[in-house]
């Protein structure tokens, strides 16, 4: 089988979908920064995003990706499963974009964006902030600006389709900010973050 890269168009019901079901069903991303001396550096960080595509994890500030992102915002990321099987279809997202520590307000309506998806973080942060002290950790707003999509179940087998996502204004929509929530299954409030199978521990400050 062949793998080819095409180009799609953002507006196609399909490639959104498929983004949105690779997003949705994961919960974990790696996020690739590049040093002041050009070196490359990845972490990876549970995320939850937003409705204008933006992805919202919480990090150390003084962490060596937060130090890279003050000197230069370019970011990547990947999002798949990594229980996938070789030669079985796959699925799995690579963005391209900038991120950045949102401004005060920006902040509040993130980490509402984040404990939507995770319910168990309110929790884990009182815990956490009583146990050294202070609760240390700070939202990031990742916003991409161009997606690479495979999802061969849906797409095609070898099939790349690379987006450009438009950047959405700040606007208000339904009482809510450009922030407004994504990806929470109403059905269902507990996600694999909240159950405590996949919470964040404190090893995750020596993860990221």
């Amino acid at each position: 089988m062949s793998v080819r890269t095409e180009s799609g168009m953002f507006s196609d019901r399909n490639l959104r979908a498929s983004l949105t079901r690779i997003l949705r069903r994961n919960v974990l991303a790696s996020f690739a920064t590049v040093s002041p001396d050009g070196r490359a550096h990845i972490n990876t960080a549970y995320y939850a995003w937003a409705e204008d595509w933006s992805l919202v994890f919480f990090s150390y500030p003084d962490s060596r990706h937060a130090r890279n992102l003050e000197v230069n915002s370019s970011m990547a990321v990947t999002v798949f499963d990594s229980h996938q099987r070789w030669g079985k279809p796959d699925q799995g997202i690579q963005l391209f974009g900038r991120c950045r520590r949102p401004g005060r307000t920006s902040a509040i309506l993130a980490e509402r964006v984040y404990t939507a998806r995770f319910p168990g973080f309110e929790r884990w942060r009182t815990r956490l902030g009583k146990e050294e002290g202070s609760f240390a950790l700070v939202p990031f707003r990742f916003r991409p600006t161009r997606a690479k999509i495979l999802d061969e179940p849906k797409l095609g087998g070898g099939r790349f389709v690379e987006v450009r996502i438009p950047f959405s204004p700040r606007r208000r929509v339904a009482g809510r900010s450009h922030l407004a929530v994504r990806g929470v299954d109403k059905g269902r409030r507990r996600t694999r973050g909240s159950s405590g199978r996949t919470r964040p521990t404190r090893a995750d400050r020596r993860m990221i």
